[in-house]
């Protein structure tokens, strides 16, 4: 049998990477982006829009990429009522990807609109709301790569934040009701960042990332590194504060910050060396320190280089300060110096929390065995911010089934205890990657507590008979402190630190260990595949690049 010869096969290659270039362009079309496309909560999307309306579909709302409306309401921008003009939306589909029943919306929508010089009016990315029986909908992408898809527009924002009380689908009448608070909410900080800079107006700036660390209220939380939702608010005061050089308030900004700063679409120069220096400095408030240290965590620049300054944060007296530096630092097997370190480091630590950290980074690394932990290591975080309390734990000992989770509020002689459904993803969400387990619980207590201080415990029961109780910071005892104060020694409350947990043998436990005593606006424009046409081909000749001869010689068979 004769073999086939290289430019044969370089052929038949390049057959095959136009055949794949078509499929994915038949298959994505204009409705589709293979890249992480952002959603925004409804005062965003008002900061970020030139125009915002309600308005009719004059053919009847359509699934395609142009169409004309007249508006109906106007409640941001120069468009008014009775006005017709053509919008765009890109890589925004009605339907499900995963082949739900089609939907039939009504002809009026909310739009969120951007003026362009080439194409006029566009719709903001995730910036359109239709309703389909008289229910609102808002979008998202789903699937990358796919669309943006229509899912249930719930009490904002507490529905963007995968927050309980967002949980329930608005109806039109009660989303129109809503929608010129956030409106109002983007015009005031419109007005904000015009104001002349100035001490004060900077500490206005601080309002609109939310409340103080410690100050308790019903502000939703969601994960520090929440995927896909973006809070263009909450990121043009971080990008201000900084490009001001206001480095306290900054710092003051990044504690607040509650969910939705995607930290790689900052438009900062920060001097990683910098925040560095700042989680070491010890005049610095406790939580201004944290948040240097998440910032580096969240930005990865810790993983190009690792600090002295951060090795020396491993013996610092904080058990705050010693996790967050871990959780900060690189996680590959590059940097032998910090993997020596924390080697070293786990042959002392004795604080659950701490011990977390430095498993979970040791499993990412690859150097779990070098630690030589004990087998009945006991490593757990547990945290609250606002109603969102964390759980997470590590270690051979502790990676069992968590069959049971409730909380006790204590005031005085008074306990009230709130017993959460683990089996309701609606009340507890886990999770579980690299042998690290945890669990998110929102704490809603029927009836409501009293407006009294209270001590919080949470308390796990894990299979095996072995209990957790883990003291959280408690409810009604925050203060808040002025951004550019620098106590020597920082107030207890004002930090995210959590009392130390209790292991409780239950009664007829033989596993029970003993307790452990530890010391003292991308405002981008998004397109399809459609709209950019010369990407297969750009493909192609790339492979037709790699495949090339590679010398004027004979060509030998194979």
């Amino acid at each position: 049998m004769m073999l086939a010869s290289t430019r044969q096969v370089r052929a038949l290659c390049l057959g095959l990477v136009v055949l794949l270039c078509c499929a994915v362009t038949a298959l994505c079309g204009s409705k589709a982006l293979a890249a992480n496309m952002s959603h925004h909560d409804l005062s965003s999307l008002a900061y970020a829009s030139d125009a915002v309306v309600r308005a009719r579909a004059v053919a009847g709302l359509r699934d395609v990429d142009e169409q004309e409306f007249v508006v109906v309401h106007s409640y941001r921008g120069n468009l008014k009522p009775g006005q017709r003009f053509k919008a765009r939306m890109f890589a925004v589909s009605f339907a499900s990807t995963w082949g739900g029943p089609p939907v039939k919306p009504a002809d009026d929508v909310v739009m969120f609109l951007e003026h362009n010089e080439n194409h006029g009016w566009l719709v903001l990315g995730s910036g359109l709301r239709m309703f389909v029986d008289d229910k609102a909908y808002r979008f998202v992408q789903l699937n990358n790569p796919g669309p943006y898809e229509p899912v249930g527009q719930g009490l904002d924002p507490y529905d963007i934040y995968d927050d309980p009380r967002g949980k329930q689908v608005l109806s039109r009448k009660e989303f129109l009701q809503l929608l010129p608070q956030p409106v109002t909410r983007a015009n005031q900080f419109v007005d904000a960042l015009s104001a002349a800079d100035s001490p004060a107006a900077r500490e206005h700036l601080l309002t609109f990332m939310g409340p103080a660390l410690g100050d308790d209220n019903d502000t939703p939380v969601t994960k520090t590194d929440s995927y896909g939702f973006e809070d263009l608010i909450a990121m043009r005061v971080l990008e201000e504060l900084h490009n001001r050089g206001d480095m306290p308030r900054f710092l003051e900004a990044l504690s607040r910050q509650r969910g939705g700063v995607i930290y790689w679409h900052l438009r900062l120069n920060v001097s990683a060396q910098k925040m560095v220096e700042a989680a070491a400095d010890h005049t610095r408030p406790l939580h201004h320190r944290l948040a240097a240290l998440t910032y580096l965590r969240e930005e990865a620049f810790a993983s190009r280089k690792v600090y002295p300054e951060l090795i020396a944060l491993l013996a610092d007296q904080n058990p705050a300060i010693r996790a967050a530096a871990i959780a900060a630092g690189p996680r590959d097997k590059n940097f032998p110096a910090w993997r020596d370190a924390l080697v070293k480091f786990a042959a002392v630590e004795q604080h659950p929390a701490v011990r977390f950290e430095l498993i979970a980074a040791a499993r990412y690394g690859r150097f779990i065995k070098q630690l030589q932990l004990p087998e009945d290591t006991l490593a757990v975080r547990a945290r609250r911010r606002g109603r969102r309390i964390e759980l997470a734990w590590a270690g051979e000992a502790w990676g069992g089934l968590l069959v049971g989770l409730r909380l006790e509020a204590a005031n005085g002689s008074t306990t009230q205890t709130l017993v959460f459904d683990i089996e309701d993803r609606s009340q507890v969400r886990t999770w579980q990657s690299m042998g690290v387990r945890g669990l998110y619980a929102y704490a809603f207590f029927d009836p409501p507590l009293a407006n009294t201080p209270h001590d919080l415990t949470l308390i796990a029961d894990f299979n095996k008979d072995r209990q957790l109780r883990l003291p959280l910071r408690g409810l009604g005892k925050g203060h808040k402190v002025p951004p550019g104060s620098s106590p020597s020694k920082p107030p207890e409350l004002e930090t995210e630190t959590e009392p130390e947990p209790e292991v409780v043998p239950v009664p007829g436990s033989v596993d029970a260990p003993e307790p452990v005593v530890a010391p003292a606006g991308c405002r981008c424009q998004q397109r399809g595949i459609g709209d950019w046409p010369w990407v297969p081909l750009l493909g192609v000749f790339a492979v037709t690049w790699f495949l090339r001869p590679r010398s004027r010689g004979r060509t030998i068979g194979f």
